[in-house]
């Protein structure tokens, strides 16, 4: 009777651990949907996932993206001007399953949020309403959100943590990658140092949707030994 009563506690609480980190989103900025109450949402939809998300024929099968990704990829400019950075930072770049891409395909301030970027649209209308910029640009010009495509005011991404990690003769100290970051795999590079390497998409609880918290530079001494 206790296994029994132990057992069902325990599929209680990872149910309730997974619908929690589920509704995580909800109360986000990148929640879109219709009923969201944020500035830019859609005007017909009241789905949360779909604007990103899809079960079926995604574009990418990881994470089942459902947007269409930026595709000149020559648009984006890295920031490569410090001397102390290593070759690996130096030498950034994207391709097409880039973790970064899946960020930018709504902050490079170009991509439309809603419309035709998201594949498939489950027979709703997916546009944008209350955006304060066009709609081909859905964030606003002077938002902190809206990076552009020229990205040589920001944190170095597109390159290899690990091979940094042995390029440093600068006397840095990059750390090994620990548990306050993520590095990332595509079909050509491994070990990458992106976007969501410091953001957490679906989880604003350490705002703006940080991995951890800033205080103390927490989240700058995961990397950086200064």
């Amino acid at each position: 009777m206790k296994k029994i009563v132990l057992l069902t506690a325990t599929l209680i609480m990872t149910a309730s651990m997974a619908y929690a980190g589920s509704s995580l989103i909800s109360g986000t900025k990148h929640n879109l949907s219709v009923g969201s109450g944020n500035l830019v949402k859609s005007g017909a939809s009241d789905q949360i996932c779909i604007f990103c998300h899809t079960p079926h024929n995604a574009v990418r099968n990881i994470p089942l993206w459902n947007r269409n990704n930026p595709a000149n990829l020559a648009l984006f400019k890295f920031y490569t001007s410090s001397a102390t950075l290593t070759a690996a930072a130096k030498g950034a770049s994207f391709d097409a399953n880039s973790i970064s891409l899946f960020c930018l395909s709504c902050h490079d301030g170009n991509t439309a949020i809603g419309g035709s970027v998201v594949r498939n649209q489950s027979g709703q209308v997916l546009a944008i309403a209350n955006s304060t910029n066009s709609t081909s640009d859905m964030l606003n010009a002077t938002s902190t959100a809206n990076l552009g495509t020229d990205l040589t005011n920001d944190h170095p991404v597109g390159f290899s943590y690990v091979t940094a990690q042995t390029q440093d003769s600068a006397g840095l100290k990059v750390l090994p990658a620990n548990s306050n970051i993520q590095l990332f795999n595509t079909a050509t590079k491994t070990s990458q140092l992106e976007c969501a390497s410091c953001h957490k998409v679906h989880d604003n609880t350490v705002q703006p949707f940080l991995r951890t918290t800033m205080s103390g530079s927490a989240l700058c001494l995961a990397c950086h030994i200064k």
